[in-house]
């Protein structure tokens, strides 16, 4: 028995050893089984030469046929159609071929009708600032007058009240003298701010 594994042991090892030189062998050299010894040749020292022409076809095919095979082969794979057999049948109904007319020239005057409300909203706008501007230059006038016959000091204090953009225009309206007075009143910073750039 002992010498029945001795032998499967030693038999084993040395396939395994002359299976392991063999591959190690055939990738070291060009093919041991013809009994061809040389080193392979690496892609390196390969050349492959084609002819001017032979190449200029090889690249014409890739261009032109083979391209065009593998985007069409391609779109079949991943483009599938589809129809629509139910819009099919809604457009060769005339009734509501009928009803999409109608419903398009609903949706054209509808969108004129916007156009003119949008127009009309804008005139309006347009009016109502001008008017607010004419409200808010008669009430400068006013209040101007008011200011001019005040005491200089009282004067200030009710413009520091205001906000910066009224208070510029209610001094710019006034006359030179009055509103000089009216700002040796106020502090310097304020004088700044309001004679200042906006």
């Amino acid at each position: 028995m002992k010498n029945k594994i001795v032998y499967i042991i030693v038999f084993s090892t040395a396939f395994l050893g002359v299976t392991g030189l063999l591959i190690f062998l055939n990738t070291q050299f060009n093919n041991i089984f013809k009994f061809d010894f040389s080193k392979p040749k690496t892609v390196n020292e390969r050349s492959i030469k084609l002819a001017e022409k032979d190449y200029t076809q090889v690249e014409d095919f890739i261009k032109n046929e083979f391209k065009q095979e593998v985007i069409d082969s391609l779109k079949k794979i991943y483009v599938t159609t589809k129809t629509d057999t139910v819009y099919k049948v809604v457009l060769k109904d005339p009734t509501l071929q009928e009803s999409l007319a109608d419903a398009k020239v609903n949706f054209s005057k509808m969108a004129d009708d916007l156009k003119n409300q949008e127009k009309k909203i804008e005139t309006l706008e347009t009016n109502l600032n001008a008017k607010q501007d004419s409200v808010y230059k008669d009430w400068i006038k006013s209040t101007v007058k008011l200011f001019e016959a005040m005491d200089s000091r009282k004067a200030a204090k009710i413009i520091t009240e205001y906000s910066d953009n009224v208070a510029r225009d209610i001094i710019y309206s006034m006359k030179k003298k009055k509103a000089a007075e009216i700002l040796t009143q106020l502090d310097p910073q304020t004088v700044i701010q309001l004679t200042g750039k906006q």
